[in-house]
C-alpha cells in the first residue's frame, strides 16, 4: 500500500515538476537553470521516496529524517552536481545492511537514533562528498528544532535561495543558524547580573503568550533551569556561560490586531567575561588606548546590531535581602552605573568620534531583581538621568533612543513553585522592543 501511494505522489509531483519547468521558461529563466532546478526537484523527491521505502516514512523516523535533509541543504548549496551525490547517499541508504554499523545495531549495542544519525551524517563524508563531516553534523544540529512538515514546507523556498541556509563560519552550528535571518539584539551584561534569568524570563513569556520561542537548544536548556527553579536552587554557574537565543516572531497590539516581528534576542553575540573586559579596558583606557580585539569586537557587534538590551545588576552577586539593599541604596546604585553603565557610554561614544551612525539605534537598559531593590523605573531614572547626564545628553542629540525598565525575572519569587514563574516588567519591554526596532 504505502508503494502504491508513493508512485502516484511520484507521478503526481512528477507532472507538477514538468508544468513548473515550461512555467519557468515562459518567465525567461533559461533552459539550463531551469534543468538544474528540475533536476534538483527531482532529486529532493527521490531521496524522500528512497528514505521511505528504506527507513519507513519520514514522520515515522523524524529523526533520521532532519539529518538526511541536512545532508540534502549542505550538498545542493555547495557541490555543483549535487543531484549525483544526493544519488549515491540514496545508494548507501538502500544498502546500509552491508556496513558495518548495521551489524552493530542489530547486535544491540546501538540507540536506533543514534544509528540513523551516523549513517546518514557518514554517508557523504564516506564517498568523499563533504569537505568536512563537522560541517553536516552542526547543520543537522541547526535543524532539531525544525518540525518535519516545516522542513518539507521550506524546501520549496530553499530551492531558489539554497545558501541562505548555510550559516557563515561565525554562525555555524549555533541553535536555527539554517532559518532565514531576523534582525538581531544582542543582550549584554557583567557575570552575574541575570542575563540567564532575564533570557529565561523572556522566553517564557513570549511562549505563554505565543509571540515567540527559544531555539531548540536553548528550550532543553530552559527546561533545565525550570528543574532548578522549582526545587528552589540556584542555577549552576555552568548553566549560566551557556548562550541563550529566543525568537520574537509578534506581538499582540489588542482589539484583535498583531504585529509580524523578526527578531533575535541573543547572549550568544556577547559573553559576559567579554563585556567585563572591554568595560574594564574603557573604564581605564577611555578612547585614548589602543583597541583590544574585545573592544573591537564590542564595536563591531553595536554597528550590527539592530538594538541593544543591556542588564544592569544593582544589587550584586552576593545574597542581599531588601532590607540589606535599602540601608545602602545610593551606594549600590552609583556603583553600579559607574561601573556598569558608565563605561558602555565610553565604548558608544567611541563609536560617535569614529563618525559612525548610530543614528535610530535603541538602548534599552533593564534593571533587574526588582523584588529585592524595589525601585520603579521612574526612581531609578532620578539616579540614572543625573549620574549619566553628560554621555546620555550626547546620546540623545544624536537620536539615540534611550529607555529603561525595572524587571523581576522567574526564579527569584518567593512561595510556590507557580509562583516562581511570576515575572514582572517585560511585557513593556516587548512592545517597546516591536516598536523602536521594527518600527
Amino acid at each position: 500500500m504505502l508503494i502504491f501511494v508513493m508512485w502516484a505522489v511520484a507521478i503526481l509531483f512528477i507532472l507538477f515538476s514538468s508544468c513548473f519547468l515550461c512555467s519557468s521558461i515562459d518567465m525567461g529563466i533559461s533552459a539550463k537553470e531551469a534543468a538544474q532546478t528540475f533536476a534538483v526537484i527531482i532529486a529532493i523527491f527521490g531521496g524522500i521516496f528512497f528514505f521511505a521505502l528504506t527507513r519507513g516514512s519520514p514522520f515515522i523516523d523524524p529523526v533520521g529524517f532532519k539529518a538526511y535533509i541536512a545532508c540534502l541543504i549542505y550538498l545542493l548549496a555547495t557541490q555543483p552536481s549535487a543531484w549525483q551525490i544526493f544519488l549515491l547517499l540514496n545508494v548507501l541508504l538502500s544498502f546500509e545492511r552491508t556496513t558495518p554499523l548495521w551489524f552493530v545495531y542489530l547486535a544491540g549495542k546501538l540507540p536506533f537514533e543514534v544509528y540513523v544519525k551516523a549513517l546518514i551524517l557518514t554517508g557523504p563524508y564516506l564517498f568523499g562528498c563533504v569537505d568536512s563531516l563537522e560541517v553536516v553534523r552542526l547543520l543537522y544540529l541547526g535543524i532539531l528544532g525544525t518540525s518535519t512538515i516545516g522542513l518539507l514546507a521550506s524546501l520549496g523556498w530553499f530551492l531558489y535561495h539554497p545558501t541562505k541556509y548555510i550559516p557563515t563560519k561565525s554562525a555555524v552550528g549555533k541553535p536555527g543558524s539554517l532559518t532565514k535571518g531576523g534582525k538581531r539584539i544582542p543582550i549584554l551584561g557583567v557575570r552575574g547580573s541575570g542575563k540567564s534569568y532575564f533570557l529565561c524570563s523572556l522566553a517564557y513569556v513570549v511562549s505563554r503568550y505565543g509571540w515567540g520561542y527559544p531555539d531548540s537548544e536553548t528550550s532543553l536548556y530552559i527546561s533545565d533551569m525550570l528543574s532548578f527553579i522549582f526545587k528552589g536552587e540556584p542555577i549552576p554557574p555552568t548553566y549560566k556561560s551557556r548562550p541563550i537565543r529566543v525568537e520574537l516572531k509578534e506581538v499582540d497590539l489588542g482589539v484583535g490586531k498583531k504585529k509580524k516581528l523578526n527578531l533575535i534576542l541573543s547572549t550568544e553575540d556577547y559573553s559576559g567575561q567579554e563585556y567585563e573586559d572591554a568595560m574594564k579596558q574603557l573604564r581605564e583606557a577611555g578612547l585614548s588606548g589602543q583597541l583590544s580585539g574585545t573592544v573591537e569586537k564590542f564595536r563591531q557587534m553595536i554597528l550590527n546590531s539592530k538594538g541593544i538590551i543591556i542588564i544592569v545588576d544593582l544589587v550584586g552577586r552576593t545574597p542581599t535581602t531588601p532590607e540589606e539593599f535599602e540601608a545602602e541604596r545610593n551606594k549600590r546604585i552609583l556603583n553600579a552605573l559607574s561601573e556598569q553603565v558608565s563605561p558602555l557610554a565610553t565604548g558608544i561614544e567611541l563609536l560617535l568620534s569614529g563618525g559612525k551612525d548610530i543614528l535610530k539605534k535603541p538602548f534599552f537598559f533593564v534593571f533587574t531583581k526588582s523584588d529585592i531593590h524595589r525601585l520603579t523605573t521612574e526612581q531609578i531614572s532620578e539616579y540614572f538621568d543625573k549620574a549619566m547626564a553628560i554621555p546620555m545628553s550626547r546620546l540623545k542629540g544624536k537620536k539615540v533612543t534611550i529607555k529603561k525598565y525595572a524587571v523581576s525575572s522567574v526564579g527569584w519569587g518567593p512561595g510556590e513553585a507557580l509562583d516562581k514563574l511570576h515575572a514582572q516588567g517585560f511585557i513593556e519591554l516587548i512592545m517597546d522592543i516591536a516598536k523602536l526596532v521594527e518600527g
